[in-house]
């Protein structure tokens, strides 16, 4: 979808529909708009290709904690703390519930029996960048299955 936007803006450009006579010629704004989306699609492939570890630091140790043990310097602003992520497979017996942290960390199918949601919905988080255009699926899932595997690692 964002390639097709992006294309559509670029022959919008280049066939001169925004042409008033004024500001940059259409080629220098096709320049500028590509350099952006390779600027963008560069920071995405960054994002993607971190380590699990690397975005559990940078997205979920503030009220995690950098070792998940829900001490995270956000952690006590929030009612009932974050979570002590190093114990989910104690607290089902052993077993570590992947697809259901997976689940809770997407965040994008809630479950009304849940209750409301302190923790950020980070499918979307992840999908839609600050500074404009979106993740593509595959790239938010390659992320929350990083985050997942941690988190996963770090069971006591």
């Amino acid at each position: 979808m964002r390639a097709l936007l992006k294309s559509l803006l670029l022959a919008g450009v280049l066939a001169g529909i925004s042409c008033s006579g004024e500001g940059p010629a259409p080629q220098a704004v096709a320049r500028d708009v590509q350099d952006a989306g390779e600027a963008q699609e560069a920071k995405q492939q960054e994002t993607i290709a971190r380590s699990g570890k690397d975005n559990f630091v940078q997205y979920c140790a503030a009220c995690h904690g950098e070792t998940g043990k829900g001490d995270g310097p956000v952690a006590t602003s929030l009612e009932g703390g974050a979570p002590d992520l190093t114990q989910i497979a104690a607290r089902n017996g052993g077993e570590f519930p992947w697809q259901d942290v997976r689940s809770v960390i997407d965040g994008r199918m809630a479950v009304d029996a849940h209750g409301t949601k302190v923790m950020p919905v980070w499918g979307y988080e992840f999908w839609v960048d600050p500074e404009g255009g979106n993740f593509e699926e595959r790239g938010v899932l390659k992320i929350l299955d990083g985050l997942v595997d941690y988190i996963q690692t770090i069971q006591e």
